[in-house]
């Protein structure tokens, strides 16, 4: 499978928000509750409608934390992820098989289904 980079060309670099949408409208203090509440053995589908995001960001919050340790929530600066390294991520899921939850887990990369998804479905275009 031949993997082209997207056609568009960028002037300058975006930068994304290393939380991104999935855990912007969370607080702090929301984000530790969450985990606190998980830890001591609320479920995965309470958690979610109690704080009105997906499942999906909920286990995938818990994920972070669990390998990154709690000051992974904190906000952080803004992180730019250069084309290249987008590719390898890509590369990852498309010829090595990985989901996309594990590359953005490995990548420390929270935008995974805004922005992989994107690029992923350009590449398979091309």
């Amino acid at each position: 499978m031949i993997i082209s980079q997207p056609t568009t060309v960028d002037k300058e670099p975006k930068k994304s928000n290393f939380w991104g949408v999935i855990f912007m409208k969370l607080s702090y203090e929301d984000k530790i509750k969450i985990y606190e509440l998980r830890q001591s053995g609320q479920s995965i589908k309470s958690l979610s409608k109690q704080f009105a995001i997906a499942e999906s960001s909920v286990k995938y919050m818990i994920r972070l934390i669990d390998r990154y340790g709690i000051n992974i929530i904190q906000k952080g600066k803004n992180t730019y992820y250069p084309p290249e390294l987008k590719q390898e991520m890509i590369d990852k899921v498309l010829i090595d098989g990985y989901s996309l939850n594990q590359v953005a887990l490995e990548y420390l990369f929270v935008y995974h289904h805004l922005v992989l998804d994107k690029h992923l479905k350009v590449s398979i275009l091309y």
